[in-house]
């Protein structure tokens, strides 16, 4: 095999040059000629056929590093797209299932009947939650106590059903409605969340009446939107008489 004589190459790093000028001779295009000691013309093709095989291997390496880097650089991110994912999926919490539900309901019935019965007496207020209260006049707070709608003893009480029912995020009249809404699960803000709870028909009274779909429908289950809403709508499901699972979504 002919040499190319007197042609002087960068040396490799492991022949006591650098990294740096190996790059600049192998990387460069490989249709692109060289100039040799003499004047000669030679390409890199020619250069690459006389090169040993420990050099060309160290060619290789360099000239596909960028490529190393890059494949590495795109298993790193897609891992942690996938570990990010996992961490809001496994710290989210998890909307219970109707059967999961309806077992919860069957094990407070008494609970939930003494809630009822009481909001019937406070037929005033609109809404009562561990923190905060709302009354259907007047839904501002915080607010005086004189202007609650309720005692603090009667709101004590509330209270302690909340904790021992595990109903977090307390009961719900709308607004002129003879029905009733316990909360047993939510996710999300007002604006775009979820809701989940036992709603009560009641029997209208004080000039009330059914305004939510189940108690209006009155069907065994059911879904819609609310009124021309694209985005806002309910699921329904009868487990007892006048009780439904009544799911909420936005």
């Amino acid at each position: 095999m002919a040499r190319v004589p007197h042609l002087r190459l960068p040396l490799l790093a492991s022949e006591g040059g650098s990294n740096k000028a190996a790059r600049s001779a192998f990387q460069a295009p490989t249709s692109s000629p060289i100039q040799t000691e003499f004047g000669g013309i030679v390409s890199y093709q020619a250069i690459y056929r006389h090169l040993s095989v420990a050099a060309r291997v160290k060619y290789c390496e360099l000239r596909f590093a960028p490529m190393k880097v890059l494949k590495i650089l795109g298993f790193t991110i897609t891992g942690i797209v996938v570990l990010l994912a996992g961490l809001w999926w496994g710290c989210s919490p998890h909307q219970p299932s109707d059967a999961e539900l309806q077992k919860r309901f069957e094990s407070r019935q008494a609970h939930l009947k003494r809630l009822v019965e009481m909001m019937d007496q406070d037929w005033g207020m609109c809404r009562i939650a561990p923190d905060f209260t709302w009354r259907q006049d007047n839904v501002a707070w915080p607010r005086a106590e004189s202007e609650w709608g309720i005692s603090r003893q009667r709101w004590d009480e509330y209270r302690t059903i909340f904790l021992r029912a595990g109903f977090k995020d307390g009961t719900t009249r709308p607004e002129n409605s003879s029905d009733i809404i316990v909360s047993a699960w939510s996710w999300g803000i007002v604006s775009s969340g979820i809701s989940v709870g036992y709603l009560h028909c009641g029997t209208p009274l004080n000039g009330y009446a059914h305004t939510e779909p189940p108690c209006i429908e009155n069907h065994e289950s059911g879904k819609g939107m609310y009124g021309d809403s694209t985005s806002y709508g309910y699921r329904y499901k009868r487990i007892a008489p006048d009780w439904y699972i009544y799911e909420q979504a936005n």
